[in-house]
C-alpha cells in the first residue's frame, strides 16, 4: 500500500524536490563546493606525500577552473549590453588575456610550476574582484558572490601547504 502511493505520488514528489533545491540555489551551491573538493584534497595530499606530482595536478586543476571563470565573465559581458557601460574593464580582452596567461603557464610545464603556485592564487582573487564589478552592475546576484566569496577563500587557503611544500622543498629538507 505505502510503496504504490509513493510510485504514484513519485513524479510530484520528484518536481517538488526539485523546485525547493532549485529556488535555495543548492544545485549550484552544492556543485560549486564538490568543485573545491580537490583543492581541499591536493593541499592535504601535498602536505601528507609530499609528492610533486600532486602539486602539478593541484596547479592544472586551478587553471582549468581559472579559464572557466574567464569565460563566464567572457559570456556576462557578450550578452549583456549594459555591462559594457558600467564595468570599467573589457572583459573581452582581459579574459581572453588571462585565459592565455594560464594556459601557457599550465603548458610550460614543471619549470613554471612554483611561479604559477605562487600567482594563482593573485589570479583567483582578481577573478573574485572582477565578479564583485558584475554583482554592482547588476548582472550576478548576491547569493552568487557570497558563494564565491567563500569558494575562493577556502581555494586560496588551500594554497598554504603547496607554499609550505614549495618552501621546503627549496630548503631541501
Amino acid at each position: 500500500m505505502c510503496c504504490g502511493w509513493f510510485i504514484y505520488r513519485f513524479p510530484y514528489n520528484a518536481y517538488m524536490m526539485l523546485d525547493i533545491l532549485h529556488r535555495k540555489h543548492t544545485i549550484p551551491k552544492l556543485l560549486t563546493y564538490c568543485g573545491a573538493l580537490p583543492f581541499y584534497m591536493g593541499g592535504i595530499g601535498v602536505m601528507v606525500y609530499m609528492n610533486p606530482s600532486i602539486m602539478m595536478m593541484h596547479v592544472l586543476y586551478a587553471a582549468m577552473i581559472a579559464v572557466f571563470l574567464c569565460g563566464t565573465h567572457w559570456a556576462c559581458y557578450l550578452l549583456r549590453d549594459d555591462v559594457q557601460d558600467e564595468i570599467p574593464l573589457n572583459l573581452f580582452i582581459i579574459s581572453n588575456v588571462l585565459t592565455l596567461m594560464i594556459m601557457a603557464a599550465a603548458f610550460l610545464g614543471q619549470s613554471v610550476y612554483y611561479l604559477f603556485v605562487l600567482f594563482m592564487p593573485l589570479i583567483l582573487f582578481v577573478l573574485y574582484r572582477i565578479d564583485m564589478m558584475l554583482f554592482r552592475a547588476g548582472v550576478i546576484e548576491e547569493w552568487y558572490l557570497a558563494l564565491r566569496r567563500r569558494v575562493t577563500i577556502i581555494v586560496i587557503l588551500s594554497y598554504f601547504p603547496l607554499w609550505i611544500f614549495i618552501g621546503l622543498s627549496m630548503l631541501n629538507i
